[in-house]
């Protein structure tokens, strides 16, 4: 599980640095004005964990399964308002898509099937979730800017985990035909499948924060994500370095590049339980109007 005191210590040492990839922001400059941003990432994860399920009558079991390393895309829309007293709104979506094969190392209940030691499995992850975040900036100068707020992660998708079927070896002979067939037995049967959904809604506290590096057009920046509510566990952190690109494009944008991390622990969603990490490298355009 998430520790509350090391998110506490990251959410610290973001608080100095500020937005990810694909997060925008950006002030009015003038009073009456109001912003509107709109950038995106990919996002090249490596994704990694352990998935599993608790059935009716038996106790929740996890397996490390395997996922390829794929590139993920990540999309925000941000408004900023020039009235203090009003929540600025920023709109995130990010979408995980992956799968791989593995061999199990004990068996496994997962949904309604029971996926037995030795099995070659796909898992499948298709998930995507939207923030709704919701936040003010407590702090914004040229140099420095650091926001607070909560946002509202609504996940929606699903994990799948299906046996894969062994094939028949006609090269195989049996080395001693006294002690019966050695030769694997092709699997023959229906396919074995297992599905859980991811749907849910997760509070989550939202820090941003950025500085830019004097006698330059670039800024370092970091973000956090975290809650923990019930059962579950979600920690989502980006850090990396902006460029402002507008001198270049005459076009008020900014390129970023950075590394992301997230963390999502499930436990008795749906029957699901997941320990599952993504981590990577990132990289951004964000347009201000």
């Amino acid at each position: 599980m998430i520790k509350p005191t090391a998110a506490a210590v990251l959410a610290a040492l973001v608080s100095f640095t500020a937005p990810a990839a694909a997060q925008f922001s950006y002030t009015p400059k003038e009073k009456d004005q109001v912003g509107l941003d709109l950038g995106g990432q990919f996002w090249q994860s490596n994704a990694s964990g352990s998935v599993g399920s608790g059935n009716v009558g038996q106790a929740p079991a996890q397996a490390d399964v395997a996922f390829n390393n794929q590139r993920q895309l990540s999309l925000v829309l941000a408004v900023q308002h020039p009235y203090p007293w009003l929540p600025h709104l920023r709109i995130a979506t990010t979408s995980l898509d992956t799968k791989g094969q593995t061999t199990l190392n004990k068996a496994l209940p997962f949904a309604d099937k029971t996926f037995a030691n030795g099995d070659a499995i796909e898992s499948q992850l298709a998930v995507r979730f939207v923030d709704y975040s919701l936040y003010y900036e407590l702090l914004n100068r040229q140099d420095l800017s650091f926001k607070l707020g909560l946002s509202a992660r609504a996940f929606n998708g699903d994990v799948t985990l299906t046996k894969l079927a062994t094939s028949t070896d006609d090269s195989c002979t049996d080395p001693d035909p006294t002690n019966g067939n050695n030769c694997p037995t092709p699997d023959t049967g229906t396919s074995t499948s297992g599905q859980l959904q991811t749907d849910t809604i997760t509070p989550m506290l939202y820090i941003d924060s950025q500085i830019r590096l004097p006698a330059s057009h670039a800024s370092v920046f970091a973000t956090a994500e975290y809650a923990v509510l019930q059962d579950h566990a979600v920690a989502d952190y980006q850090a990396g370095v902006r460029y402002d690109l507008t001198r270049i494009l005459k076009l008020d944008t900014e390129a970023t590049i950075g590394y992301r991390l997230l963390q999502l622990q499930f436990e008795d969603l749906h029957s699901l339980y997941t320990d599952l990490k993504f981590q990577g490298v990132f990289v951004g355009m964000t347009a201000h109007f």
